[in-house]
């Protein structure tokens, strides 16, 4: 604050400012620090004598300052220990009880009471004035730590207790005295002190929360273990792992403990930034989300509350009583089927709904009669006033109240894909009108919303061991292949190989000689690498822009699979040996085979019998993919007339070994080898742009006596092609 402003200020204004208040603060927090008092003045404070402190010392239940003399001198954080021993003594606790770190457990007390004090709506909760500006800013730097904190927790016990549905949780104690070794009880984990909570509940639930002494009701349900390897890893232990007493050993891998200790370490590093997040206040995170393919015996807590509040919602009669009897949720199982095939389970209910959560159901034989498959296939609300009991027969909805008026609410479905149907049974006497519509909808909005971001969470925490295992894939559609990370490694590798062993035999390649000397060398040189061959082939699909305008860009990565399966059936039926190939998927439709020991020549052949078998028709999933579900075979498309276009190009080794060497000036020569990579890709990439603009379905490999790229059709037909990178290629 400028002198300017502050002379514009009373005393009381002055005393309100932050900053001021910060300065204040920090000086008494410094004399607490420095200020000391005699043995004798402490124990006359507190009403003990100077023999029980020096006992407690020796029991390292007070550390006093020895100042010059070896006078002891007691710091204000000694006063307050004794303070709480004091109290401790006059409520009958034996010294002997006390243990030597009762200032943290003091201390994990008043947080737990501070937590309690400050929920919203409290006296306390408002004490604090501060502007709109400031809170926001608050909430926003707490935003990212309560989103980072929790999905650390959730993923972390994720990986442990993959495919495990269970209730468990992971502990990381706060304080200095958490002794995490093997052997800890259940019912003793309270003596950690604070500890930051992540627990999975049995409805796939988590929920992240600070906890002063973590305890539970059953402790004998449980067991604890230190998150650690089953691989005798030296690592050390930070984290606990509490599991039901029943489950199996864990036998974690070194690298997953490895990879989660790395963010629960940086948790405890920045703990001063996200703890305020949890410590302020009841700020428990949960994050829900149901999984209905694998546990739709469990109700989700929060449907069931919008199936409770569906019906507080549709309001009173005039007797006070509510005009909606129930309301239920129902979601498509069998999402693998066709919309109009697809069976409806109840997933929620409100009270009075006289259906089983996860076992009654509608199946589609039966849509003709029932109001929620009818809504569920058609898109629209399916709205009854009621029917006449001698047409009851023909009802074949869940509901047994069939002469009561009933609607059927579409959950999502302005894309075509309706995520469930929300179910209401009203009073005899009522009618659903449009508002009744409106706020119905209005509910599934947040239904729709709430179900979309579990499938989204389902599908994140699926087989998370997998980018343990692999890490470098990402989409598993394509886990047959080599990556392009891959291909840059093999390619560099190759070119190191080829310079080590030339180094090996001819030591004076690595320096500059006479053109005389040089050239004598090249010819040894040549002789000694003149057949060995390497051979690059780039294989892209034609017209693929085409085909994914039409049918999108699922059956076009669909497509590209397919495609890179049949070039390995294509090498493994009549090609070459395993070791003698590579493939690489590089990108979405783009693939490269490196072939070793493999000329020119036959590696022309290869491509044009590649073109070939690659050439003709496809059955593709297009509408999703086969990771997640498999496709049944009338729900295939058969894409007809597909073709590829390839480039090739052929190296003998002392060819790659003279372009090394001219790369190598005036670099190093990591850096030379990683350009003449670079140059072999961007060579293949450019290859195949000609191909493309000679219609596709060709290959084209560079003829080495024509110095040349020459174009080979389906009908032997060839043609000359320009030059491309000539400076890589024909020198």
């Amino acid at each position: 604050m400028d002198e300017r402003n502050r002379l514009n200020l009373n005393v009381e204004e002055y005393l309100q400012e932050s900053d001021v208040q910060q300065r204040i603060i920090n000086n008494v927090q410094r004399v607490h620090s420095e200020i000391t008092i005699t043995i004798g003045r402490a124990a006359s404070l507190f009403g003990f004598t100077e023999n029980q402190l020096r006992d407690w010392e020796d029991r390292d239940l007070l550390k006093p300052i020895r100042l010059s003399g070896g006078q002891r001198h007691y710091s204000y954080t000694e006063l307050e220990k004794l303070a709480i021993i004091r109290e401790l003594i006059d409520a009958r606790y034996a010294p002997g009880e006390i243990p030597a770190h009762i200032d943290e457990i003091w201390s994990s007390a008043t947080v737990l009471k501070t937590r309690q004090e400050s929920l919203p709506g409290s006296t306390e909760h408002f004490q604090e004035q501060v502007t709109i500006e400031e809170r926001l800013e608050r909430i926003r730097k707490q935003a990212f730590w309560r989103y980072f904190v929790s999905r650390t927790l959730r993923l972390t016990l994720g990986l442990v207790c993959e495919n495990s549905v269970t209730s468990a949780g992971i502990v990381l104690p706060l304080t200095g005295h958490a002794d995490l070794t093997p052997g800890l009880l259940p019912k003793d984990l309270s003596k950690k002190g604070i500890s930051l909570i992540g627990w999975s509940g049995r409805d796939s639930s988590f929920s992240t929360f600070l906890d002063a002494a973590p305890s539970f009701e059953y402790p004998s349900d449980f067991r604890v273990v230190p998150l650690q390897s089953s691989e005798g890893s030296e690592q050390a232990v930070i984290a606990l792992l509490v599991v039901p007493r029943e489950m199996r050993s864990l036998n974690l891998s070194e690298a997953v403990v490895g990879t989660v200790q790395r963010l629960l370490t940086f948790l405890c590093k920045h703990l001063s930034e996200w703890d305020g997040a949890f410590r302020q206040g009841m700020q428990d995170v949960t994050i829900s989300y149901t999984d209905i393919y694998s546990n739709a015996h469990s109700p989700d807590t929060i449907l069931q509350e919008l199936a409770e509040a569906v019906v507080a919602l549709g309001g009173d009669r005039l007797d006070g009583s509510l005009r909606w009897r129930y309301s239920y949720i129902l979601q498509p199982q069998d999402s693998i089927l066709p919309l109009h095939q697809r069976s409806l389970v109840v997933q929620a209910k409100s009270k009075n709904c006289p259906f089983k959560v996860g076992v009654d159901s509608l199946y589609p034989y039966d849509s003709s009669h029932s109001f929620s498959l009818r809504a569920f296939q058609s898109g629209h609300i399916v709205c009854h006033p009621g029917i006449l009991e001698e047409d009851a027969s023909c009802e074949a909805d869940l509901d047994e109240n069939i002469m009561c008026p009933r609607i059927a609410v579409p959950i999502g479905g302005e894309d075509g894909q309706p995520l469930g149907v929300l179910y209401v049974v009203a009073e005899p006497t009522h009618a659903f009108d449009k508002s009744d519509q409106r706020l119905l909808r209005l509910l599934g909005k947040m239904m729709e919303e709430l179900l979309r971001v579990y499938k989204v969470r389902r599908q994140v925490m699926h087989r998370l061991t997998d980018l343990i295992e692999k890490p470098a894939l990402i989409d598993k559609a394509f886990v047959e292949f080599e990556s392009e990370t891959q291909f840059m490694y093999d390619f560099e590798h190759l070119l190191f190989d080829i310079k080590r062993r030339t180094e090996e035999f001819y030591p004076e390649f690595a320096t500059d000689g006479s053109s005389e000397a040089d050239e004598q060398l090249s010819s040894s040189i040549d002789d000694e690498l003149e057949k060995e061959w390497v051979s690059c082939v780039a294989i892209d699909i034609d017209n693929l822009g085409r085909i994914a305008n039409k049918y999108g860009d699922l059956m076009v990565r669909n497509l590209s699979r397919e495609v890179g399966l049949r070039i390995l059936g294509q090498f493994h039926a009549s090609i070459r040996k395993p070791e003698t190939y590579k493939l690489y998927h590089v990108s979405g439709d783009r693939f490269y085979i490196l072939m070793k020991g493999i000329d020119d020549e036959q590696s022309l052949q290869d491509a044009q019998r590649l073109r070939d078998a690659l050439a003709g028709s496809y059955h593709i999933a297009g509408l999703r993919s086969f990771i997640e579900q498999p496709t049944l075979p009338d729900g295939m498309a058969v894409l007809s007339d597909i073709t590829v276009r390839l480039a090739v190009t052929s190296y003998k080794y002392n060819r790659l070994l003279k372009i090394l060497k001219e790369f190598a000036k005036g670099r190093s020569d990591a850096a030379a080898i990683i350009e003449v990579r670079k140059k072999v890709s961007s060579t293949l990439d450019d290859v195949l742009k000609l191909g493309m603009d000679k219609g596709g379905h060709v290959v084209l490999a560079w003829d080495h006596p024509l110095h040349r790229f020459v174009a080979y059709t389906a009908k032997n037909a060839t043609q000359i092609v320009s030059n491309v990178n000539e400076g890589l290629i024909s020198v």
